[in-house]
């Protein structure tokens, strides 16, 4: 026991040291807290990374209905979450969120959600940071035994994350959507596979991530 308790450190220590090392420049994450400029530069950021190359007109409309997203769910006067943005000389480059949702009908999980990283910041292991401080939030304050998302099956990129962050699969919704630019960029669904993954905070998990 003691010997895994000290694995459990050693492991911990060099996984702060990798991660302080990887992530490159001057990076700091904050609260929005409801800060509708920062929600502002997150839905920028989102739209850029997750829809890429679109056309400037479209562009702007995704932002804009981006934001009024963010504004509802973070800056509401009935919001339960928050969205925490990564920061690089004052500039935002990457955002995730963290709420509740009805994973079950009348059974509320703490969610993590809408987390996305600008293309020049990746690699950096800026969307690492970003899930460890969501996952202290919801565990220290929110006192939960469990963290839950959704990403599509498709986007491999994500589910790789997700797993060696320390998610497994609990559900596949076969029936569900993604949200996709249309026309003049309005977002309209689009059938897809979505995975729900849980990740319960224990010593067994937390060493199991920080190994990978």
């Amino acid at each position: 026991m003691i010997s895994s308790v000290f694995l459990f450190f050693y492991l911990l220590f060099c996984c702060d040291v990798v991660s302080s090392l990887t992530v490159k420049g001057v990076s700091r994450i904050i609260s929005c807290q409801g800060n509708l400029q920062l929600l502002q530069q997150a839905s920028q950021v989102y739209v850029d990374a997750v829809w890429p190359n679109q056309l400037s007109r479209d562009r702007d409309n995704l932002i804009r209905t981006q934001f009024r997203e963010f504004r509802l769910r973070y800056a509401g006067r009935e919001r339960e979450g928050d969205m925490l943005v990564c920061c690089q000389e004052k500039q935002v480059v990457a955002c995730i969120g963290l709420d509740w949702y009805d994973i079950v009908e009348g059974d509320r999980k703490p969610l993590l959600s809408n987390l996305a990283v600008a293309t020049e910041c990746r690699r950096q292991g800026i969307a690492r940071k970003l899930i460890k401080e969501v996952e202290g939030i919801i565990k220290d304050e929110w006192h939960q035994k469990h963290c839950y998302l959704s990403v599509n099956q498709y986007n491999l990129a994500a589910v790789k994350l997700y797993r060696k962050s320390g998610y497994k699969v609990v559900r596949r919704d076969v029936d569900g959507s993604i949200n996709v630019p249309g026309r003049a960029g309005n977002l309209q669904p689009l059938p897809s596979v979505i995975l729900w993954m849980r990740k319960p905070f224990n010593f067994w998990t937390l060493l199991l991530s920080l190994s990978r």
